[in-house]
């Protein structure tokens, strides 16, 4: 069981595999997964209303959906468990949903309001999952994505959409959002902080430098007047809270 998609197949890490007498090309670890079940790679695709799958290199697909709901299953992250073949969290308009028999059933195991927009699994711990949402903040699971919980001192108000593990380093989270920047946590979601995001300029062009920052020159996108960013500029803080005038 895999999931394919254009940086899958045409990134460095790309695998070359006999996809139904047919060369294709899937991740490494997938790759290993099916090496050492012995389950097949069979692709799984997100829809814009649903989820199908194909089993005959792509000449039929067939919708395997049992368990999603008439409305709300438009799906806009699915991810393959690497440990476990069958296994496919969904992350979709209504939650997020799970299937342990290679897609043939489907049952929701967070329910959301908002569309979910990323899960990804961690590269430390395969029990630990985490996703974040438009409105509905970030979570975590530890069982694997059976049950959630929301992490704290992340907002919920606007969308989040991406989050990632570091991979060099158990504990170190990262969360991308258009609104917040870019949150860090060092301990696992416990605590979050904000290490791109400057308080927003005000009429007099001043801002106020977060502490966190000094010491170091960073690139900083401004939003003028509630218009998309327009340009790029280097400073370097000297003091805590300076006042920087642009």
């Amino acid at each position: 069981m895999g999931h394919t998609s254009a940086a899958s197949c045409a990134g460095p890490d790309a695998v070359a595999v006999d996809f139904f007498g047919r060369p294709a090309a899937t991740t490494a670890l997938v790759a290993t997964l099916a090496l050492r079940t012995g389950a097949p790679i069979v692709p799984v695709f997100a829809l814009p209303d649903g989820i199908a799958v194909t089993t005959d290199r792509a000449e039929t697909w067939q919708r395997k959906e049992n368990g999603l709901p008439a409305r709300g299953k438009y799906t806009q992250a699915i991810k393959v468990d690497r440990t476990t073949a069958g296994r496919v969290l969904a992350g979709c308009e209504s939650g997020i949903y799970l299937t342990e028999d290679g897609a043939a059933n489907w049952r929701r195991v967070l329910p959301t309001s908002t569309t979910v927009d990323d899960i990804q699994q961690s590269p430390h711990n395969p029990r630990h999952w985490v996703a974040v949402t438009q409105s509905d903040g970030a979570w975590s699971s530890e069982d694997g994505g059976r049950t959630w919980a929301k992490f704290a001192g992340v907002p919920s108000a606007e969308a989040l959409y991406n989050i990632a593990f570091d991979a060099t380093k158990p504990g170190r989270l990262a969360i991308g959002s258009w609104t917040h920047g870019v949150l860090t946590s060092e301990d696992g979601g416990t605590t979050w902080r904000d290490i791109y995001h400057c308080a927003r300029m005000v009429t007099t062009g001043t801002v106020q430098v977060p502490a966190m920052l000094v010491g170091g020159t960073h690139r900083w996108v401004w939003t003028i007047a509630g218009t998309t960013p327009s340009f790029t500029f280097t400073i370097t803080e000297t003091q805590v809270n300076e006042a920087v005038t642009v």
